[in-house]
């Protein structure tokens, strides 16, 4: 009686590993995604506009063998530079566009985004606020701004961004090859 019960088990547990297949997980999580090695630490997932080029990729730290844990999320900041004047140097970015370099937080996360005519490029980090410093009460004074005057576009350079430690991902899209929607 026992045998029989664990040979139903089995098979049962068979059949359920045997029906999924590559159709099924397409079905259910969409294409698989190439990932690239972009450099010694950081690896880019490209997404591809429907006439193939690419239309939006993300940079993040690179995972490292069983076993072993990177020191840190973040990726390095020097190596980060590199990649993204490499993956969009700054003669393709097009002019700056307003708001830019506008940081938002939320749920312990922080991010960057930096606006430009042919591409946007946001920087996420990890943000760990102690409620001990905050102390209030808060205000926030809202002022007109003064009126925009018309100036020359200002174009894009290697050093457009801060980098601060702690960016652990980065996503890039470009503004003119919209990515399909699942």
């Amino acid at each position: 009686m026992r045998v029989t019960l664990a040979v139903l088990i089995l098979c049962l547990f068979l059949s359920t590993a045997h029906g999924q297949t590559s159709r099924a997980f397409e079905k259910d999580y969409g294409k698989p995604t190439d990932g690239y090695s972009a450099s010694a630490h950081i690896s880019m997932t490209p997404e591809y506009s429907s006439d193939g080029q690419v239309c939006r990729a993300r940079l993040y730290r690179k995972q490292l063998s069983t076993g072993k844990t990177p020191v840190s999320k973040a990726l390095p900041l020097e190596e980060l530079k590199g990649v993204l004047n490499q993956l969009i140097p700054p003669r393709l970015r097009g002019a700056i566009k307003d708001p830019f370099g506008v940081t938002d937080l939320g749920g312990r996360e922080g991010w960057t985004t930096y606006s430009y005519e042919n591409v946007s490029i946001v920087f996420a980090f990890p943000v760990n606020i102690d409620p001990k410093d905050w102390k209030g009460p808060f205000t926030f004074p809202i002022e007109n701004p003064p009126p925009k005057q018309q100036s020359k576009p200002v174009l894009s350079s290697n050093s457009d961004f801060s980098l601060n430690d702690g960016i652990e991902v980065v996503m890039v899209t470009w503004t003119h090859r919209p990515c399909p929607t699942n």
